[in-house]
């Protein structure tokens, strides 16, 4: 498909995003301001602005022209083929084999069988393991972790980036983790989805998965982030809707989605925030986990390189960073601590990926021109400019609150939130008296919250029994009752 055949195609998409969004709310001005300027502007910066991103989609069976997604349904995964795993282990590990003598390879075998038989008792095969690569084995490592670990141990793995030995590895870890889906991933670079990353605020069937990114949402200068990321050049939309089968839900019945970023041939990967019915984030990891693995899986494949990549979270990773470009208008979740954002590197790229910028200026959606905060520029709507000097701004949610609370955010800041964002993110130190974010917040007695400075500067853990303490109740650097223990065995020892 040429260009010009693919901005008519994203016109077409986004009219009928914009009448879908609009079926079951109730909340329709802002749709009803969206201009053929605002659509054929969007249309024809996106067809050009992904371009690199589209020509690398394209290459998969999954792709969806229409749709301007990949559709991975199942048909991308299968369950783990054992046959297969065994022939792609025997061929990986034969340098070793012939070097051993029979009782070791004996065990090797019986080694092998942990990965090729996982319905077997698993203990011969460990201990088996544990006799010829001691460090390989370890409980709740994963099973293409343990195989690299073993690999090493017999000298066999070759780490260079193109060895055979990786290229091998690869298909054995891809083979042993593989299984099925049973739902619609759409992997998307269509504008339409971008501008419908949340569902409509007001619906009547309910508000699901609404956000700052809501369209039809006057209370947030954020959502003009949904037309910054439409027209950047690295993010697509990875999102399961609640009834593919009827096509409007793409549009206005989400039920999960994650912002992505890729620069084709780069090996870098960002993992942004993932959204759900639910408030996503917390309790949301498998299915996190789940999405980054097809689109990694989808990425190799296509780019023919090994599906290994090492995950970092995100925040304070000493890898790289990824920023937002100039004049972006959306939230970046992925700069906060609590939202867990992943950056993965793929293994051929380990030493020579390369930082990038994700989202731009978004549009207005009546005149069509660059903007860097809300739906409208100044000059089609100067109303929409004009603060409620009684209110102040909640900086998570966006809204405007009579009264918002000063708390410290992940990079050390103070900031002001509502009090819904405030008891939802944050936690109250009992020592300093100060809202932190939960996840650096450590109980450390029933009901008893404190944040780290304060940890550090009062508390210590007792090393016998690993519960923290005033630092003053602490002798010898234990607890009274793991001291007294520690004396009382000590005598019995001297007895």
């Amino acid at each position: 498909m040429d260009i010009k055949a693919k901005i008519e195609m994203n016109k077409k998409n986004i009219w009928q995003a914009v009448e879908d969004y609009k079926k079951h709310t109730r909340e329709k001005d802002v749709l009803d301001d969206i201009s053929e300027k605002f659509v054929s502007r969007l249309a024809k910066d996106n067809a050009y602005a992904k371009r690199e991103l589209r020509t690398l989609f394209r290459m998969s069976p999954v792709w969806d022209e229409s749709l301007d997604a990949l559709v991975i349904n199942g048909t991308r995964t299968h369950n783990p083929d054992y046959a297969r795993v065994q022939q792609l282990a025997e061929d990986i590990l034969f340098p070793a084999q012939q070097i051993m003598n029979l009782e070791d390879v004996e065990l090797l075998n019986c080694a092998i069988r942990f990965f090729t038989h996982p319905k077997e008792n698993p203990e011969p095969a460990i201990e088996a393991m544990e006799k010829i690569a001691p460090k390989a084995y370890a409980p709740r490592k994963k099973r293409s972790r343990i195989f690299h670990a073993l690999c090493d141990a017999l000298g066999v793995a070759d780490n260079r980036a193109g060895s055979n030995f990786q290229r091998l590895y690869a298909q054995f870890a891809d083979e042993i983790s593989s299984r099925k889906i049973d739902f619609k991933l759409y992997v998307s670079l269509n504008p339409a989805h971008f501008l419908t990353m949340s569902n409509p605020k007001v619906d009547m069937r309910g508000d699901t998965l609404t956000s700052c990114h809501s369209l039809n949402s006057t209370s947030y200068s954020y959502n003009n982030g949904c037309s910054g990321y439409a027209r950047d050049n690295y993010t697509f939309i990875a999102f399961v809707a609640a009834e593919p089968a009827i096509s409007e839900t793409l549009n206005n019945r989400k039920t999960a989605r994650q912002i992505f970023a890729y620069k084709p041939g780069n090996g870098l990967l960002l993992q942004s925030r993932l959204y759900n019915t639910e408030g996503g984030t917390c309790g949301a990891q498998a299915d996190s986990r789940l999405y980054r693995d097809l689109i990694q899986r989808e990425l190799s494949d296509l780019e023919g390189a090994p599906n290994i990549w090492k995950t970092y979270t995100y925040v304070n990773n000493s890898k790289c960073s990824i920023g937002a470009g100039t004049g972006f208008g959306g939230y970046t979740d992925w700069l906060y601590k609590e939202f867990n954002a992943k950056l993965s590197i793929r293994i051929d790229h380990e030493e020579n990926y390369e930082s990038f910028n994700i989202g731009t200026y978004g549009l207005c959606i009546q005149c069509g021109e660059e903007i860097d905060k809300w739906l409208y520029c100044y000059d089609c709507n100067d109303s929409f400019y004009e603060e409620d000097e009684d209110e102040d701004r909640c900086e998570a949610c966006g809204d405007y609150f009579s009264s918002t609370y000063l708390v410290i955010d992940s990079h050390g800041h103070e900031t002001y939130v509502c009090a819904g964002c405030r008891d939802r993110l944050y936690a109250y130190c009992d020592e300093c008296h100060v809202y932190y974010p939960k996840a650096d917040v450590v109980e450390v007695a029933e009901e008893i919250r404190i944040c780290p400075s304060c940890l550090e500067r009062h508390y210590a853990k007792c090393p016998d029994c690993g519960k923290y303490f005033l630092k003053e109740e602490l002798k010898d650097g234990r607890c009274v009752d793991c001291l007294a223990k520690f004396k009382e065995n000590g005598k019995e020892v001297a007895a």
